[in-house]
C-alpha cells in the first residue's frame, strides 16, 4: 500500500523536484517510472534514471524533454556499442531529443539513426509532450 501512495505522489503535478529526486531511488519500479515521466524531474535525477537497471525506467527518462545532454551522450555511446546505430530505437530518440549535442545529432543522423528526418515522429513528440 505504501508503494501505491508513492506512485500517486510521483504522479502529482504539484510534487517538488526535491521530492522527485528522493522518489527516484525507490525500490518500486512504477514509482521510478512516474518520476522519469514527470515534467518537474530535474536533469540530474533523470541522468540517474537513465542509468537505472530497468529498461522501462531508462526509456521513460530518455523521452523526458528535461533529460540532460551528458546523459544522452553516455547512453548513445552505450547503445551504439551494444546494438549499432541503425538498430537502436534509443538512438533514434537521442537523435531527435531537444538537448542532444549538435555534433552527436549530426553523427547519429549521418549514421542512419533516424530514417524519417523530414517527418520524424520523435521531433513532433518532443514538441507536443509537455
Amino acid at each position: 500500500m505504501a508503494g501505491y501512495r508513492r506512485v500517486l505522489e510521483a504522479r502529482d503535478p504539484a510534487v517538488s523536484a526535491a521530492r522527485l529526486a528522493e522518489l527516484a531511488a525507490d525500490d518500486v519500479r512504477p514509482v521510478r517510472i512516474y518520476v522519469a515521466r514527470h515534467p518537474r524531474t530535474e536533469g540530474t535525477t533523470l541522468a540517474r534514471l537513465m542509468a537505472d537497471e530497468d529498461e522501462l525506467v531508462q526509456w521513460n527518462a530518455l523521452v523526458n524533454p528535461n533529460a540532460p545532454a551528458h546523459a544522452l551522450a553516455e547512453l548513445a555511446v552505450d547503445e551504439e556499442q551494444k546494438h549499432g546505430v541503425k538498430w537502436s530505437t534509443s538512438l533514434h530518440v537521442i537523435a531527435r531529443h531537444p538537448h542532444t549535442d549538435p555534433g552527436l545529432r549530426t553523427h547519429l543522423l549521418a549514421a542512419g539513426a533516424c530514417t524519417c528526418p523530414g517527418n520524424c515522429f520523435m521531433a513532433a513528440g518532443f514538441s507536443r509532450r509537455w
